[in-house]
């Protein structure tokens, strides 16, 4: 049967290594949230607020409209890229249709799932 070394010896042979900087601790993530409580706000109003439009440019526009009945975050996102080598000829239109297919099919798995929340 094998002697156990005693751990004080290990941990003083540990003490002498050095340190890897790739293997680390992440550092905390400031967007989880701490606090989980609902502000809520007293509307006069049945009808909901519309959304109110945040930013505009000539590559977006964002807006902002609170869920009134749920109160649960939500976010819809739309994107139109485009691309003018994209209709070129039919290679570049056919590997531009793969390539949207190719990402909307991921999008569409995973919201198939966690819109029944």
């Amino acid at each position: 049967q094998r002697k156990k070394k005693p751990r004080t010896t290990r941990v003083k042979r540990s003490g002498r290594r050095k340190l890897i900087p790739e293997l680390h601790l992440p550092k905390p993530n400031e967007f989880i949230p701490t606090d989980f409580q609902l502000l809520l706000k007293e509307k006069n109003s049945a009808r909901p607020q519309l959304p109110i439009k945040i930013k505009e440019n000539e590559f977006c526009r964002l807006f902002y409209g609170e869920d009134t009945f749920y109160r649960l975050p939500k976010a819809y996102l739309y994107f139109q890229l485009r691309n003018p080598l994209g209709n070129i000829d039919p290679l570049h239109s056919n590997m531009n249709r793969l390539y949207v297919e190719l990402v909307e099919d991921p999008l569409t798995y995973q919201k198939k799932y966690f819109n029944k929340f």
